[in-house]
């Protein structure tokens, strides 16, 4: 979805773009490219989310379309009727023929629907994300496992379990184990995959339910799971990840940091920094590696 930026300073334009916004299917990628932005603010503006922002190199005969295209809005480029000042005067129009087209990354508002989850797993022959083969995945569990300051964990709890590849390896440095999903293809391969093992439980939760996070763990894993959550629900799982791992407790966060999902609200980057500046928190370890940011965090 190419559509205009939604926080752009002419009310029309932003409203365009949060038409579209609203709009847009689950699964499509938003971008917003910026009108007024360019001659009515400044490069250090704090509104502008430059972390987002992908530069589109434009050749000459792109220019050149370009430029007939703005020709074409006669009542924009002349004097008004009784000779008020044209709309886009030159120093105005200066800003749009660069050799380059500035686009945002423009996430959902709304969190990724649970029934999309649903469709995923029915969709993949039951692993949308090859959690059992992919490299990605092993080298993500591997790093995982050895960021984890201690050797061992009286109650632990993993909401967005997937398959469950990842909680069968969690099991044995867990007495006891709570994992959730909020797909039930998902759930049924973790019972599957933890089934013997023991003090290890599987059920069918969503964030930011109090049930997925249950009260005096010392050990909380969420991968790649926070990104889908809507502002709300991400606020109200990480009040409720305060209190549900007890004073010392540690928290780990790992999601993918490339192009994040398009049915997700943020990138990995925003969602554990919402983690990092809250001061319930302390920050222990941080690891980047190709395809993923990695977080430990200690319940102050």
């Amino acid at each position: 979805m190419l559509a205009p930026w939604t926080e752009d300073p002419h009310p029309d334009h932003a409203a365009a773009g949060r038409a579209a916004a609203a709009a847009t299917p689950v699964t499509a990628t938003g971008w917003a490219y910026p009108i007024w932005l360019w001659p009515w603010r400044g490069p250090d503006d704090p509104s502008i989310p430059w972390d987002h922002a992908h530069a589109h190199v434009l050749d000459e005969r792109a220019r050149a379309v370009k430029r007939a295209a703005v020709a074409c809005f006669g009542s924009q480029l002349r004097p008004g009727p009784d000779g008020q000042t044209e709309i886009l005067p030159p120093e105005v129009l200066v800003h749009f023929d660069s050799a380059s087209e500035v686009v945002f990354r423009s996430p959902l508002a709304r969190g990724a629907p649970l029934a999309r989850f649903d469709e995923l797993y029915a969709a993949a022959g039951g692993d949308p994300w090859e959690t059992r083969t992919s490299w990605y995945e092993r080298r993500r569990r591997a790093a995982l496992l050895a960021c984890l300051p201690r050797e061992r964990y009286r109650h632990a709890a993993e909401p967005g379990c997937g398959t469950g590849t990842l909680t069968a390896e969690l099991a044995a440095r867990c007495d006891r184990l709570d994992a959730s999903d909020f797909a039930e293809a998902a759930t049924r391969q973790a019972r599957s995959a933890t089934a013997g093992l023991p003090g290890v439980t599987v059920a069918r939760r969503a964030l930011p339910a109090a049930a997925a996070l249950p009260g005096g763990i010392d050990l909380a894993v969420l991968s790649e799971v926070l990104y889908y959550l809507s502002d709300g629900d991400l606020a109200a799982t990480v009040d409720r990840l305060a209190e549900a791992l007890e004073p010392g407790g540690d928290l780990v966060l790992a999601h993918w940091s490339g192009d994040w999902p398009a049915d997700a609200p943020r990138d990995a980057a925003a969602t554990h920094r919402v983690l990092l500046d809250d001061p319930r928190f302390t920050p222990l370890v941080e690891h980047r590696d190709d395809g993923f940011l990695l977080h430990v965090l200690r319940r102050r």
